[in-house]
């Protein structure tokens, strides 16, 4: 599962309840990675109540710069890592719904969208077009 989750944040707001939610119901029957990016410079990966999470460093800058250019590429080559046989995207945007759209060619993806909300009506209607 490629999103923006971290196992030791205690803030968790409606996404996180989500991904916290389904991750604990699917780690019950398969084997459940969930990866993310942190702004921090060591990578980490932990293993708890069954889900491996793999936090991956990103570069200390302005998150528009690593969504778009550097974060996909590191999300892709740890999934590639694991070789799931399904790669579940919490979120369309940048990175990880970037990551998605580029695995897709190599392995199924689901892509969950949260919301719709944009400040631009015309890009809120042609997200809906294109789902």
């Amino acid at each position: 599962m490629l999103t923006h989750f971290d196992p030791d944040n205690i803030h968790i707001g409606g996404v996180d309840t989500h991904v916290q939610s389904l991750s604990k119901y699917l780690s019950k029957d398969i084997e459940l990675h969930m990866i993310s990016t942190e702004r921090t410079s060591k990578k980490r990966s932990i293993k708890r109540n069954g889900i491996r999470y793999h936090i991956l460093s990103s570069l200390l800058v302005p998150k528009i710069i690593t969504g778009i250019t550097y974060e996909p590429y590191k999300l892709i080559k740890e999934v590639n890592k694991i070789n799931p046989d399904l790669v579940h995207v919490q979120l369309p945007g940048f990175p990880y719904g970037m990551a998605g759209l580029k695995l897709s060619g190599s392995y199924p993806v689901v892509i969950t969208v949260h919301t719709l909300i944009t400040s631009d009506k015309l890009s809120r209607l042609i997200l809906i077009q294109k789902i």
